[in-house]
C-alpha cells in the first residue's frame, strides 16, 4: 500500500530555474491500491531534496512506457496533502472513474505491469 518516489539518475537532479525547482525521478508502486478513505496511496515527496520545505507547485505524473509496448491509458495525479510527505497518487481510468479501492497493482482491474511511472515535482525556490 505505497508508492515510493526516488530521483532520477540518469537525468541532472535538479533544474533551478528563476522561480521553481524541478526534481525528475520515478515511482515505484507496492502492494494494494489505497483504502476507501485515502484514494490512493501516500507519496512522500519530502525525502527528494527539494531546496523548499513548501507543498509543490505542480507534480506531473506520467507512464515510462517502453518502444513497442502499448499505454495502459490510464490518468495519474498528483493528490496535495497539507507537507510534502502525505500527499497522494490517484490512478484513473481512462474515463475519469477513479480505479476500486484496496485493487492490487498489476491485477484486474490494474494494468500497471511491463512500465514504471516517472513523475517531474516543481517546488517553489523563494521561500
Amino acid at each position: 500500500m505505497s508508492a515510493v518516489a526516488s530521483l532520477s539518475t540518469s537525468l541532472p537532479q535538479f533544474d533551478t530555474t528563476q522561480a521553481e525547482q524541478v526534481i525528475e525521478g520515478s515511482i515505484a508502486l507496492t502492494g494494494n491500491y489505497g483504502g476507501a478513505a485515502s484514494h490512493g496511496d501516500t507519496l512522500d515527496l519530502s525525502l527528494l531534496g527539494a531546496q523548499s520545505q513548501q507543498l509543490p507547485i505542480r507534480v506531473d505524473i506520467f507512464e515510462k512506457s517502453p518502444a513497442g509496448a502499448a499505454p495502459s491509458g490510464n490518468i495519474y495525479r498528483y493528490m496535495y496533502g497539507t507537507t510534502q510527505a502525505n500527499g497522494s497518487l490517484s490512478v484513473f481510468q481512462g474515463n475519469g472513474t477513479e480505479y476500486a479501492q484496496a485493487s492490487a497493482y498489476g491485477s484486474p482491474p490494474f494494468a500497471i505491469t511491463g512500465f514504471a511511472l516517472g513523475f517531474r515535482a516543481y517546488f517553489p525556490t523563494f521561500l
